[in-house]
């Protein structure tokens, strides 16, 4: 696959700052979707927002710190935080992000409506609309691994169970030779 300049960007200084911060790293520490942590989650997510406004002549590099920065809280949202976690966690988000690096208007922006729709105002900037969209499709494919890591050890799991009577009543069905005939004779 093509890196599409993202492995440059991310040494760019305004990016490598947020990358090697404490602060991200332990981002690492965090389930976020599925098994995919938050800092994985939100490395991918500025990768593709970053390709994307490239591609269209955008500010990409404010495009991938709004991506870096747009999950940027310490907690676990399926059982600590506030409620509502979707609704509140852009704010919460901007907050701890302002705190620690200076933001501009888009990256703000991408951070504060990384969740809409679900969020009631929409993006202002198409770098911040990129963003929203790079979180989306990166989460479906969070997800998706997932997944196909639970069919994956489903599938495993069955073939380790030993046979049991059931597997044995139909073992003539998988003998070679013998025809199977609807009216029950052989």
């Amino acid at each position: 696959m093509k890196d599409h300049g993202w492995p440059a960007a991310m040494r760019h200084p305004s990016i490598a700052t947020i990358l090697e911060s404490e602060e991200f790293q332990h981002l690492s520490s965090f389930t976020h979707h599925g098994s995919v942590t938050r800092l994985e989650h939100c490395v991918q997510v500025a990768r593709m927002a970053y390709i994307m406004a490239r591609g269209r002549g955008l500010d990409a590099i404010s495009a991938a710190r709004g991506a870096l920065l747009h999950d940027f809280f310490f907690y676990n949202w399926r059982t600590d935080g506030p409620g509502l976690h979707g609704f509140r966690h852009p704010a919460i988000a901007r907050q701890n992000a302002a705190s620690r690096f200076a933001l501009n208007a888009i990256e703000e922006d991408a951070i504060l409506r990384h969740m809409w729709p679900l969020t009631p105002v929409p993006p202002r900037y198409a770098e911040s609309a990129l963003v929203c969209m790079a979180d989306k499709l990166v989460a479906v494919g969070d997800f998706s691994k997932a997944l196909r890591a639970a069919r994956r050890r489903r599938r495993e799991r069955r073939s380790l169970r030993p046979r049991g009577a059931r597997s044995r009543m139909f073992a003539w069905a998988r003998r070679p030779g013998k025809p199977f005939h609807a009216s029950g004779g052989l």
